[in-house]
């Protein structure tokens, strides 16, 4: 917001476009719809022809989309952001947008394609050092896929290229990954340690948005797995507020699942 204000004052109309990109960025992620965001609407009214297309809102008009399971629609707005990248030879942003497209072609559970386009995503971002974007997403989609072994591989060292550069966000993108990896061959100890560390990081993020990260479901089922019921409480308990806040049928569907699952580990069938 301060960018903003000083962009405006001094005349510079695209710096203070992208300063209330951000800030509607953050506030979408910290659970502020973008329906109740003032500088979203200031974003409208600028002219994007040459921004970066990564930089272009529609990007943050398919993760919402995506993040309320309407996957067509999100999968069309990072389409034409990968038209917009291609015809600028923005070969940084069709990287990156192919990895976001391939996240939601897993959501669609077209693994076919989320492989090619996360594939596609590594060999245009890899340098070697900040691969925890591409490794993460490759990662996600060997999970899928049931390549356990592989996903563990590519996820763990993402998990470390996440941590020695700082990068919070896919940090929990790998700690999904390990635990849902975790979960899948029934290791619940060990699902645990990631699912722990992936509360407490979300905790001091207070990131806001339940649908960015799908974690809850595994973390109640690895703490139940070893009857830690208060932790797979409090998950289901966050999961539901935040769902209600922002009015996300997927979220309440999983956040329904969750309480399903502390009922039945109660011996509560019936409910």
């Amino acid at each position: 917001r301060l960018a903003g204000h000083a962009a405006q004052a001094a005349g510079q109309a695209r710096i203070a476009a992208l300063a209330a990109l951000r800030e509607a960025e953050v506030g979408f992620f910290s659970g502020v719809p973008l329906t109740g965001s003032t500088a979203w609407a200031s974003t409208r009214a600028y002219a994007w022809d040459s921004a970066p297309a990564y930089d272009h809102p529609d990007l943050l008009l398919a993760w919402e989309a995506s993040y309320a399971e309407e996957q067509s629609r999100a999968a069309r707005l990072l389409e034409g952001i990968a038209r917009r990248a291609r015809r600028l030879n923005d070969l940084d942003s069709e990287g990156a947008v192919a990895l976001h497209r391939a996240e939601v072609e897993v959501h669609r559970g077209r693994l076919d394609a989320a492989d090619a386009l996360a594939e596609e995503g590594y060999r245009v971002l890899s340098d070697g050092v900040r691969d925890q974007f591409p490794l993460y997403v490759r990662a996600h989609v060997a999970a899928w896929r049931g390549r356990l072994e592989t996903a563990q591989r590519l996820a763990g060292e993402g998990l470390r290229m996440a941590h020695e550069t700082g990068d919070a966000i896919f940090e929990v993108q790998n700690l999904l990954v390990l635990g849902f990896i975790e979960v899948s061959a029934g290791r619940y100890e060990a699902a645990c340690k990631y699912e722990s560390a992936l509360c407490d990081l979300m905790e001091r993020m207070r990131w806001g948005h339940p649908g960015t990260y799908r974690w809850q479901g595994d973390a109640v089922e690895a703490f139940l797995g070893v009857g830690r019921v208060e932790e797979a409480s409090d998950v289901t308990v966050r999961l539901w507020d935040q769902a209600d806040h922002l009015d996300l049928p997927g979220c309440r569907a999983l956040a329904a699942r969750c309480d399903g699952l502390i009922h039945a580990h109660g011996g509560d069938l019936k409910q």
